[in-house]
């Protein structure tokens, strides 16, 4: 095994690629809640270097780190999930004060981080389609449930929106409970797969040397499936509002109004502000960038053995399904971090 040194600059290598790569690949395999997935990931590597450091700044210099490195290999990463990652990383380093326990911490990490996710894309959609969105939601929901039968005309209608934001919500809260719970246990799992795998790391070390996988450049996306989907639900209001005389007269006003607000401000903030605030912050960057430039170096430079750890990982554990699965796949990818050899060290 390595030092906590080297463990916590591996780790923080391994968060740098997640935020830099995994969502690419969700979005590849079309997954739902990506931002789940991403969040839960940060949550799982912030323990971990909480756990495995020696100083307790630590947290917030891996956090600086990645962010720098994920400027440099994803670009076009907007400045929401920069924030994101600060966030993050804040919470950490102030949760993470005592090494002592880490279960109340990891748990607490993962409900605030999965909380401001869901908040932030609330109102970040709020922000773009303004509450005619949620009107828009409502209306068009309670159509369809009257067209199937489950609400009579006249009836009162229902606040779909609500309990659409609040469902949301509650996923995100009990997905931030489970990923607490179980980044608090990795530790103990590598301490009890260690002895068995020790032809797993030798292959992951074999494996990496010979393979070295190119990076396929990533389309810039203007929309995502999201957008997209409120845009057709609004242009299915305004037809419905004009075939079906009996919806509300102003609900394809309503639905137009949403479309043309959403336009201009994403027009407004692809071509002037988002542009302004990515320089500034850029600039930011770059003042830590030379403090940390050897940390980051190297965690660029361990990026391709990353990927071979994490399919050889994944590959391992094909004979599994579901949770456990993912626990061994977690417990192997750490694993391997810990043991495995670099020409590059």
């Amino acid at each position: 095994m390595i030092d906590n040194k080297v463990k916590v600059q591996r780790l923080t290598a391994m968060w740098a690629l997640s935020e830099a790569a995994l969502g690419g690949v969700l979005h590849a395999f079309q997954v739902p809640f990506t931002g789940l997935f991403i969040n839960a990931a940060s949550i799982i590597f912030i323990t971990l270097i909480a756990f495995y450091s020696n100083r307790k700044r630590e947290v917030l210099e891996a956090t600086a780190i990645v962010l720098i490195v994920k400027a440099g290999v994803s670009p076009h990463t907007p400045l929401n999930a920069y924030f994101a990652v600060s966030v993050q990383g804040l919470l950490g380093a102030f949760l993470f004060r005592s090494k002592k326990k880490i279960l109340f911490p990891a748990i607490a990490l993962g409900i605030l981080t999965m909380l401001q996710s869901a908040l932030q894309r609330i109102i970040v959609l709020t922000i773009i389609f303004g509450v005619n969105l949620w009107e828009s939601i409502n209306i068009f929901g309670n159509y369809l449930l009257e067209q199937a039968g489950i609400l009579d005309k006249g009836q009162t209608t229902w606040d779909i929106s609500l309990w659409l934001i609040l469902g949301y919500i509650i996923i995100h809260l009990i997905a931030g409970v489970l990923v607490g719970i179980y980044a608090a246990r990795i530790p103990g799992w590598v301490k009890e797969e260690e002895l068995k795998q020790k032809e797993f790391t030798l292959e992951v070390t074999r494996r990496f040397t010979e393979n070295r996988k190119k990076e396929k450049r990533k389309k810039k996306r203007w929309l995502k499936p999201g957008s997209i989907a409120i845009i057709l639900l609004a242009a299915a209001i305004m037809v419905l509002s004009y075939v079906f005389p009996e919806l509300e007269s102003s609900s394809g006003r309503k639905a137009v109004i949403m479309i043309i607000r959403s336009t201009l401000i994403m027009l407004l903030w692809y071509t002037f502000a988002g542009p302004l605030l990515r320089r500034l912050y850029n600039r930011s960057l770059a003042r830590k960038k030379y403090k940390y430039s050897k940390e980051v170096e190297q965690s660029i430079q361990l990026m391709p053995a990353l990927k071979v750890i994490v399919a050889d990982s994944w590959g391992e554990t094909r004979n599994l399904k579901g949770l456990p699965r993912v626990r061994k796949f977690i417990t192997l990818v750490i694993l391997a971090l810990f043991t495995v050899r670099f020409p590059e060290e």
